[in-house]
């Protein structure tokens, strides 16, 4: 049983979930410049301990953070050019004007001088810089070169899925590479070497900030890495493929609240005997890094780790798969007393039963409470009975938002919450009075999602389960965070009487926004 630091989850804490991607930014999402910095300090004026974020790791199909490239990697598009700037990696001549371009056109640009400026440091080879970077390289090693061979594999090869690059490179024979091959390899990798190197910079720089303020970051890790990624192809044995490299069975869950044919995700599957032999030595470096950036992850499908639901590779839908027995207790034996600090959330939702729960409890794992769950007749559920050590939140990132959800919602759920907020569907109130009867939960640790923060609509939702376009694109609008949002937000915490070791700037009526104090002006598109 784990009863190592467990302090970071057991005082009434508060915090947000809210995307990097959702900053507003010149290139279509947003980065670890100045604006992330400005969010820090929104969080800190408003009593918040927690920024709770969705995967930061490279997006993939439908520019979904949970199907990236690298279960390692740091999403490029996060890397800030002014800082690159400042830290003399870049001039800033070369940073382009992004005015006027489509987010498309915008990233291509930003990516053209962060080529620029790999070229100039690989030939120039500044000492300092250079001894860092190549601590770097060491200290990633077992992932960074696979990431940057696979991305350059992916230039060279237009894209292709790597189940269809030539026989011998899908394989990763080496030694039957050409030569010609191996040359551009030398040369393209670099590139994405330096730009791991350039996240990493910036990322410590931006935790350091956060912690200045009090701010711990809890990140998201999917329990199920894409097909076409680097990590399917640099560690086949792992996963449960055929011999052209092709899944055998995919991952989904079976019909629930969001999907009657349940959700197909099509993941590959994997080979629990294989990783045990090895110790998990792949998930337990998937989760070094992650202690690197975070301290605390909210480790995504929970349920898989006790039984997953294994579909046969081909079918339409999650409706014929089968449940399957995981690692469980002897995953977590193994992994969690090397990591005595770090912190996991079990997504313990869904279809979950007394197995997983009894696996989250047996690891002292606080599980997961939604608001918009609690109100289907059951009086376990309600939110004065949330179990001290579990995280609620009002809704997810595969929620509606809380107002969407009191429009559009089960009217009779939406009903019995209203009545248990003392509230009313006319009542102008009844957001944040829930919010409220969050907060004043017995759990120790609240999440609000921003768009709950913004008492925004079914127009800011983040994410529809089971549905492939118009996903991952809320963009946070500037002019919405005023003085009576700061105030609303800070009075209910400390209304729910949760602590923050964040540092209150003052009490009162808020002066300014931080949003529109000093630093540059973002658009908000």
């Amino acid at each position: 049983m784990r009863k190592e630091n467990l302090s970071l989850f057991t005082n009434r804490f508060c915090g947000v979930l809210f995307p990097i991607s959702s900053l507003p930014g010149e290139v279509g999402t947003g980065d670890l410049g100045p604006t992330a910095r400005r969010f820090i300090d929104f969080l800190s004026e408003t009593g918040q301990k927690y920024w709770q974020m969705l995967p930061i790791n490279p997006t993939g199909t439908g520019n979904s953070p949970y199907s990236s490239v690298s279960a390692f990697a740091g999403n490029p598009s996060f890397i800030n050019l002014d800082l690159a700037a400042e830290e003399g990696f870049l001039n800033r001549a070369e940073i382009p004007a992004f005015r006027g371009l489509s987010s498309a056109q915008a990233l291509m640009e930003k990516e053209k001088v962060l080529r620029l400026a790999s070229s100039r440091f690989q030939k120039e080879n500044p000492p300092g810089s250079w001894a860092e970077f190549h601590s770097f390289l060491d200290r990633e090693s077992f992932w960074i070169n696979d990431y940057a061979w696979f991305s350059s594999l992916k230039e060279r090869f237009k894209q292709k899925p790597w189940a269809e690059w030539p026989e011998q490179i899908r394989a990763r024979n080496f030694r039957f590479w050409e030569r010609d091959l191996l040359h551009f390899l030398g040369e393209t990798s670099f590139y994405y070497q330096f730009e791991q190197f350039l996240f990493d910079r910036q990322w410590k720089r931006f935790r350091s900030a956060c912690e200045e303020k009090g701010i711990s970051l809890i990140g998201d890790i999917p329990i199920f890495v894409s097909q076409d990624s680097v990590d399917v192809w640099a560690h086949q044995n792992i996963f449960d493929l055929d011999k052209q490299g092709s899944p055998i069975a995919v991952s989904g869950v079976p019909p629930d609240y969001f999907s009657k044919t349940g959700q197909l995700w099509g993941n590959p599957l994997y080979r629990w005997d294989i990783l045990k032999e090895s110790g998990y030595e792949w998930w337990k470096n998937r989760l070094k890094i992650s202690a690197q950036r975070f301290s605390a992850v909210r480790l995504d499908h929970f349920i898989g780790f006790c039984r997953y639901w294994r579909i046969p590779a081909g079918e339409k839908t999650a409706v014929k798969g089968q449940w399957v027995q995981g690692p469980g207790s002897d995953f977590f034996s193994s992994i969690l007393p090397q990591m005595p600090e770090f912190q996991i959330i079990a997504e313990d939702l869904g279809v979950a039963g007394d197995d997983v729960y009894r696996l989250r409890d047996e690891f002292h794992l606080p599980g997961m409470n939604i608001l918009q769950f609690s109100f289907g007749g059951e009086e376990k559920f309600l939110p004065k009975n949330y179990a001290p050590n579990s995280v609620a939140y009002t809704g997810t990132h595969d929620n509606d938002t809380l107002n969407g959800w009191l429009q559009n919602g089960p009217q009779e759920e939406v009903k019995r919450a209203l009545v248990y907020a003392d509230s009313s569907k006319s009542d102008p109130e009844n957001h944040w009075k829930l919010i409220q009867a969050l907060l004043d939960s017995p759990a120790n640790t609240a999440i609000i999602p921003m768009q709950d923060v913004l008492s925004l609509g079914s127009e800011a939702r983040m994410n529809i389960p089971a549905t492939t376009s118009g996903n991952w694109a809320w963009k946070l609008n500037l002019e919405d965070i005023n003085s009576e949002v700061i105030s609303r937000l800070r009075n209910a915490v400390q209304a729910s009487h949760r602590k923050s070791t964040a540092q209150v700037r003052h009490s009162g009526e808020s002066r300014n926004p931080v949003f529109h104090e000093t630093g540059p002006r973002l658009s908000s598109g």
